[in-house]
């Protein structure tokens, strides 16, 4: 089965610690499970080392248990070409500030979309877009990962949008 998404860190995080904590919603997380395990959602590694950053989360230890079972995806040297495409497109954009831009492309935040840029998946995440005002400050302090899809022409959901697709929904 060829991989549909790709998720974020804080699109994990949030999933659980905000709206449905694993505790609470073993099935859920189960479902996840077994998507990651099929392949149908993706994990980064440049993901994998930013849950990495708390051990004892619960979120980190989800990923860990997945990482014996499905390999992470390696970034460098796979999508190196969209995270140059991204950074040159995020510079041409006038829109943020060079130490954003140069921040977003060293970050898993960057990685993910140039990631999803360079194998055709979406892109699940928390973050919301920029507001209209902030794009036109053209001094933004942060790239948000819904922005630079849009940049690079990657889909872009939300977890709960992703959960709430048919194809997502399949039985892996």
């Amino acid at each position: 089965m060829n991989p549909t998404y790709v998720i974020d860190t804080n699109a994990l995080i949030d999933l659980d610690w905000r709206t449905y904590p694993r505790t609470n919603f073993n099935c859920l997380w189960d479902f996840i499970a077994t998507n990651i395990k099929t392949g149908k959602i993706t994990v980064i590694d440049k993901v994998y080392e930013e849950l990495g950053k708390n051990p004892r989360d619960d979120t980190f230890l989800f990923a860990k248990g997945l990482k014996e079972s499905k390999p992470i995806r390696k970034t460098v040297g796979f999508a190196d070409e969209n995270i140059t495409k991204l950074y040159d497109l995020l510079i041409e954009s006038s829109l943020y500030r060079f130490d954003a831009i140069k921040d977003f492309v060293s970050v898993a935040d960057g990685w993910l979309v140039a990631y999803a840029a360079t194998c055709g998946l979406t892109v699940v995440t928390g973050e919301n877009k920029g507001k209209p005002s902030e794009a036109k400050a053209k001094n933004q302090k942060r790239v948000k990962i819904p922005d630079a899809c849009l940049l690079m022409k990657v889909n872009v959901v939300s977890t709960l949008k992703m959960i709430e697709e048919p194809n997502f929904r399949e039985k892996p």
